[in-house]
């Protein structure tokens, strides 16, 4: 039911849903592993093999009729660009960077690689070409900016880039979405890995940093992916 609601989805986006049988064939190569060695993924879900039966039945009988327009050209490979970056080693995205023929985006992946390398200085710098790349309106790149100077502990500047990210995301989901929060205000202790930190309370979570606790008010580590949204404390890594 999710394949043929996702399939549908596709088609009525105007995108082409063959890439469910990409994924799903992908994902077929897990089968030939042995159970100690397949993602977790493949012990809970149905077989590949009958995904990809149900998959190209859907397709012959609606068709394909997606289409590749520039603009989701651009978008699919920034957002490429920004997962390779946070995933692969920072060397391996420097080598990759001139192959990048969106300049923006060839900023942007190597501000994710500087930062990682703790470079904040060349970070901010790579990012702030890339917010010029795009004429400075671009909220996007504001939220990245807020994240590197959060995690390099600029938390003045992290706030003053979070307010023009909602400034300019409007009710973006992606801006707007907050921290963990007590009360309506974020948890002492924790700050949001975006978006909120433009409320007043973020100068209490960063104070709390500062003080050298680097625990969120429930006690974890402030990662808190799959349990708050991808939250995290001020003090800890991306």
């Amino acid at each position: 039911a999710a394949d043929r609601s996702a399939a549908r989805f596709m088609i009525n986006a105007g995108i082409s849903p063959t890439g469910l049988l990409k994924v799903h064939r992908l994902f077929r190569g897990q089968e030939a592993l042995s159970e100690a060695r397949q993602d977790p993924y493949m012990r809970s879900h149905p077989l590949s093999s009958d995904r990809v039966r149900a998959a190209e039945a859907f397709v012959a009988a609606y068709g394909d009729r997606g289409t590749t327009t520039a603009e989701a050209a651009y978008w699919h490979a920034r957002v490429r660009g920004k997962l390779s970056a946070f995933i692969r080693s920072p060397k391996w995205t420097m080598q990759r960077a001139d192959e990048e023929t969106h300049a923006d985006i060839r900023l942007m992946r190597e501000a994710i690689a500087w930062h990682r390398r703790s470079d904040a200085t060349r970070a901010i710098r790579a990012i702030d070409a890339a917010i010029a790349a795009r004429g400075g309106r671009d909220p996007f790149y504001f939220d990245l900016k807020g994240q590197i100077l959060l995690e390099s502990r600029q938390f003045g500047a992290a706030v003053a880039a979070y307010q023009t990210a909602v400034s300019l995301g409007g009710n973006d989901a992606q801006i707007l979405g907050g921290p963990r929060t007590t009360g309506g205000r974020p948890a002492e202790g924790g700050t949001c890995h975006a978006r909120g930190c433009a409320d007043a309370g973020f100068r209490r979570c960063a104070g709390s940093a500062r003080s050298g606790s680097g625990l969120c008010a429930d006690g974890s580590d402030g990662h808190g992916l799959g349990r708050g949204g991808g939250t995290l404390c001020a003090s800890g890594p991306a």
